[in-house]
């Protein structure tokens, strides 16, 4: 028959085996994640697309640059400085480039 104190101490034993097996938990350097991998971009774009056609003067958003460096493209009407400053310089991690088209229109 077990004792009360064996069975703590099989209960500490096997929660210091599970927390030890947490140790792949992400680190912070300065307050940043140093080793989460970077979400897709597709699935970042999917996740904020609503997000960023919320904000005045947006007329799209889409993927551009190249594979190599893809970046989030916005697509706006009006000042490119003032639409600069109201849009995220990146989003989960993936830069976001801002281009004037003027407003679009379905033909």
């Amino acid at each position: 028959m077990l004792k009360m104190g064996d069975v703590v101490r099989r209960t500490v034993i096997a929660l210091a085996g599970l927390l030890a097996g947490c140790s792949s938990s992400p680190t912070t350097d300065a307050g940043r994640v140093t080793n989460m991998k970077k979400p897709k971009i597709e699935d970042v774009l999917d996740r904020n697309t609503g997000y960023l056609m919320g904000i005045a003067g947006v007329e799209a958003v889409g993927l551009g640059g190249d594979t190599a460096a893809p970046v989030i493209l916005v697509m706006v009407r009006g000042n490119q400085a003032e639409m600069v400053r109201k849009l995220p310089k990146e989003v989960e991690g993936h830069p976001v480039k801002v281009e004037v088209t003027g407003e679009i229109r379905a033909h």
